[in-house]
């Protein structure tokens, strides 16, 4: 009753704060439709940075695309998604076959997998139309691997066809990354502090220490593992068992971990953070320029990083990347730079900023990073393949 009663006027702004609102607007979605309503509400800036009344509009907006959901989409499935980019909070409101034409949402309406051979990339083989959508994939060999996403969607790759398989029973929380070490060993990592591993037969949640969304998991060898996440959560695996670090080198959210080994490894989130792990410690460290002017990288979120090497490596995020050279992080000319694309001809960076979300690099120094564009060009969906020392757009 008090999730419907909250539709009529947002009087839980001034008691529980905007998170919770949104979280009892999903539940009453819920109550209203029946379909199945997902959140991923990521952290907000602090008052006095945000314009008087932006919290009430952003409530109205989610209210609004609720609305028109319920009355037209007909859908069995809901998320919503509130983050920050940058100086500016992005909502996102969705549902398969929906996209709120009167807010002008980029909605996602199902899952999709992209397959690359010499000839290019292309949609992948799948047995059945993937109706949520997918957000991370992990193979352990060309012949197997996993994807995950939305409300606790498993995707199986058998070398042929990716073929959608249930997980475990009642679970629903939304998977954010996965990591698989063999067709026999995998993990999993989500919304609520959601911990699952694979054992070659089913998935299985496991004991988690942590409630908070979990964003990133990164498993050097079988024994021995890390995950990341919300208010820099930072956890670890060792021989059968997650503990969290405390204390954490940051409160901010972590969106990303790889490890070179266990014993090294690096993981980047909001606000500019990169933490540098070596020796059984984590600790926070800055862009070589990052004392010029120490505003440009507060203001920036990386949501990836993927070494290749000890000495070499890559973070991305929202119109910033930087390259690891001489044990320093550096941003190569961002703002001035360009990519190539494979007709010979090239975007600059300046006039058409990239928004770069996930990356994957090989020992061999060849990779790929995927995102989109911003500024006189939107809704692009960007790929980008890096090879001989230089990133080119790949079309």
């Amino acid at each position: 009753m008090q999730a419907l009663l909250q539709q009529l006027r947002p009087t839980a702004l001034e008691n529980v704060g905007l998170i919770e609102s949104l979280r009892m607007q999903c539940q009453a979605l819920g109550y209203r439709t029946g379909a199945e309503v997902t959140a991923e509400l990521g952290d907000l800036p602090p008052d006095e940075l945000l314009p008087i009344g932006a919290q009430e509009m952003v409530f109205r907006i989610v209210q609004e695309g609720f609305a028109n959901i319920a009355r037209h989409a007909r859908a069995s499935h809901v998320w919503l998604s509130l983050r920050r980019q940058r100086d500016a909070l992005l909502v996102e409101i969705g549902a398969p076959q929906y996209q709120d034409k009167s807010s002008l949402f980029p909605v996602p309406s199902s899952g999709e997998i992209l397959h690359y051979t010499d000839s290019g990339w292309a949609a992948a083989k799948v047995a059945e139309f993937l109706q949520s959508p997918l957000l991370s994939v992990s193979l352990d060999s060309p012949q197997d691997g996993w994807a995950v996403g939305w409300a606790g969607t498993f995707v199986h790759y058998n070398g042929n066809v990716w073929s959608t398989v249930p997980g475990p029973l009642n679970f629903n929380q939304t998977l954010l990354d996965v990591a698989m070490l063999s067709p026999l060993d995998g993990w999993a990592v989500g919304y609520s502090g959601s911990i699952l591993h694979y054992n070659g037969k089913q998935w299985i949640q496991v004991q988690s220490p942590a409630r908070v969304d979990l964003r990133s998991i990164a498993m050097p060898s079988p024994q021995e593992g890390w995950a990341v996440g919300d208010s820099g959560t930072i956890l670890h695996y060792h021989h059968g068992t997650w503990s969290l670090v405390s204390p954490s080198p940051t409160n901010n959210t972590l969106n990303s971990v790889s490890m070179l080994s266990t014993s090294e490894g690096w993981a980047v989130g909001t606000h500019g953070t990169i933490l540098h792990y070596r020796d059984g410690t984590w600790e926070s460290v800055h862009p070589a320029s990052y004392y010029r002017d120490p505003s440009i990288y507060k203001s920036v979120d990386f949501f990836g990083v993927a070494m290749n090497s000890i000495r070499s490596g890559w973070i991305i995020g929202d119109q910033h990347y930087l390259t690891y050279s001489l044990e320093a992080w550096i941003e190569p000319g961002v703002n001035s730079a360009t990519f190539s694309g494979t007709s010979g001809k090239s975007s600059d960076v300046s006039s058409v900023l990239v928004n770069l979300y996930s990356i994957a690099m090989s020992p061999s120094g060849e990779g790929w990073a995927v995102g989109g564009m911003n500024g006189n060009v939107t809704n692009v969906v960007v790929i980008l393949h890096y090879q001989s020392g230089r990133w080119s757009v790949f079309s």
